[in-house]
């Protein structure tokens, strides 16, 4: 029988073998990874190529203002925003705002594809005027312009005092800070999207440009060459140094200038409304503000009260008896202005009281009372100008559109904008059923309310209501982009046949204790209610007794008090 010898490698042998692979793997992997790289380069630059051609194809006849705008037209060549990520590790897609193009960083170099622009020069890495799509929070200093697509980005952006443009893309973000006060003087643009948000700008030497939805602007310092409002402002673009120009279509309740003349005057602050654009948005200020400029001239400019849109407020009234002609009070601080009788009074009910029918009312100044309500007998318009009206009364109905006196049913047009109205009475308020109302609506027939960009905070208790209708039919119900907290924030009683149209606003109920079906609710129709139309847009319902918080659209009736989903034609 024969023995069969195997013979194994010696560890010699071994050894050889291991070096010899890793010599291999050594020369080789780093080429594959090259390979790799450089396949996933070529991907990215045949992207940004094509997205080029996409662009210019669509520049012919449009006009890209904003990375929104450029992604939408990406899109619509079936390139979406999630696949507009590069795909080798640590290289951009990037919009280049200057010359229009996108371009792409490579190893830290932008690269032009094809290798020109049509207008000025090829930008560098960290150019503001480059805009980055953001998936992640943003990395401080980087340089780049902010398109948000992340919410980590959308918390960077709204806790942060940023130095380069915005772009909040689909996020809903309630504040936007630019801030630039170096030496440089850049160009940037803000683009928001939500009627909540509130835009800051300081940066005395640039020229800011904003397109989009914003609930008010505060320009603390801009160069002379300009804000630039091209969206659409719900409340007040507020100036306080340098020149606002709203550009054709734009929107805004107003241009406010709201500076001192003695700044004015010593030439540290610089004043300048363009609003000659359509539709011609208002400038208000106040008189010595208005002198303070003429008379410094230079680049403080106001357009003519007498040809153009612009309000000049006197911060003073002096009251006298009407019978007598003598004076009662001398140089009271005034609380509201007649826009159309050019009037001042020294409180916001005395001006209501006072109006005519057709009339605007505007707020100069926060007012604070006990007195029990603003009566309301005619068709006008409250315009707060982002002021706070506060009523410390505990029966108080706070603005009454007042159908009673003579026990008709009125139709009024009446516009309430702009404003505060806070109840802070804290005590019991449930005394013979007279409960604190915000803005209280009695015996109305095809009447029209319209309630924009108005935040009522009623006393936390069992019967207050920021909202309540009453014996009200065949009217028309508006309440936009507002903020209402109480019990219940729509008080519906004895109301038919009306048309509510309620978007994006918040519903808060204040009410925690163990409640009946009609406390703590967001809107709350009694069973005397019958045949009402309800559409909801963006409205958000908050309660503090119940942490759901959740949005709602949607078309509804009322059936015996119950909201019933229904279906347009």
């Amino acid at each position: 029988m024969k023995k069969l010898n195997k013979k194994a490698f010696t560890i010699v042998e071994l050894v050889i073998v291991i070096a010899v692979i890793a010599i291999l793997a050594g020369v080789l992997i780093p080429t594959f990874v090259g390979l790799i790289r450089k396949s996933r380069v070529s991907t990215d630059t045949q992207l940004v190529r094509n997205l080029n051609i996409a662009l210019a194809e669509d520049g012919v006849n449009n006009e890209h203002n904003t990375m929104t705008d450029v992604l939408a037209v990406a899109e619509d060549y079936g390139y979406l925003v999630t696949n507009l990520n590069a795909k080798a590790k640590d290289n951009e897609i990037l919009w280049d705002s200057a010359n229009d193009v996108f371009c792409y960083l490579n190893d830290g170099k932008v690269e032009y594809l094809p290798d020109s622009v049509k207008d000025g020069k090829k930008l560098e890495a960290g150019d503001y005027r480059l805009w980055k799509i953001y998936n992640k929070a943003p990395t401080d200093g980087e340089g780049y312009s902010i398109y948000v697509a992340s919410q980590a980005a959308a918390d960077y952006v709204a806790s942060n005092e940023v130095a380069v443009g915005v772009d909040c893309g689909e996020y809903l973000i309630d504040a936007v800070s630019y801030k630039n006060t170096g030496a440089a003087k850049n160009d940037v643009v803000i683009r928001t999207n939500n009627y909540n948000t509130v835009l800051t700008v300081n940066a005395p030497s640039d020229v800011v440009k904003h397109y989009g939805k914003a609930n008010k602007v505060d320009v603390i310092a801009v160069a002379c060459l300009s804000y630039h409002e091209h969206g659409d402002v719900l409340g007040n673009v507020t100036l306080n140094n340098g020149r606002v120009v709203v550009e054709e279509g734009a929107k805004a309740n107003a241009v406010y200038v709201d500076a001192t003349a003695e700044a004015i005057t010593a030439g540290t602050v610089t004043v300048s409304a363009d609003n000659s654009k359509e539709p011609k948005v208002p400038i208000i200020l106040r008189d010595y503000v208005k002198e303070a400029a003429d008379n410094k001239g230079g680049n403080n400019s106001i357009p003519n009260p007498a040809t153009e849109n612009v309000i000049v407020l006197s911060d003073k009234v002096t009251e006298t008896n009407p019978e007598t002609g003598e004076v009662t009070k001398t140089e009271v601080t005034a609380i509201a202005y007649n826009k159309t009788t050019k009037q001042n009074y020294a409180s916001l009910a005395k001006a209501v009281a006072e109006a005519n029918s057709g009339d605007t009312i505007i707020m100069m100044n926060n007012e604070t009372t006990s007195e029990p309500m603003i009566n309301i007998t005619k068709d006008i318009t409250i315009d707060g100008n982002g002021y706070t009206y506060t009523n410390s009364n505990k029966n108080s109905r706070i603005i009454a559109i007042n159908g009673v006196p003579d026990g008709v049913y009125k139709s009024y047009n009446v516009t309430i904008k702009n404003i505060n109205i806070v109840s802070s009475y804290t005590g019991s308020v449930a005394i013979n059923n007279k409960e604190p109302r915000g803005i209280v609506a009695y015996q109305l027939s095809g009447a029209k309310i319209n309630i924009s960009n108005v935040k009522v905070d009623m006393a936390k208790d069992d019967y207050t209501y920021p909202v309540k209708l009453l014996y009200v039919e065949n009217t028309e119900v508006n309440i936009e982009n507002s903020y209402l907290k109480g019990a219940n924030c729509i008080e519906c009683q004895y109301i038919n046949n009306c048309e509510f149209n309620i978007a994006e606003t918040t519903l808060y109920s204040n009410y925690t204790k163990e409640k009946p079906a009609y406390r703590g609710n967001g809107i709350n129709f009694t069973s005397t209610c019958s045949n009402n139309k309800i559409t909801f847009v963006d409205t958000l319902f908050m309660s503090d007794g119940n942490s759901d918080h959740f949005d709602i659209d949607g078309v509804y009736n009322t059936v015996n008090g119950e909201l019933v989903d229904i279906e347009e034609d």
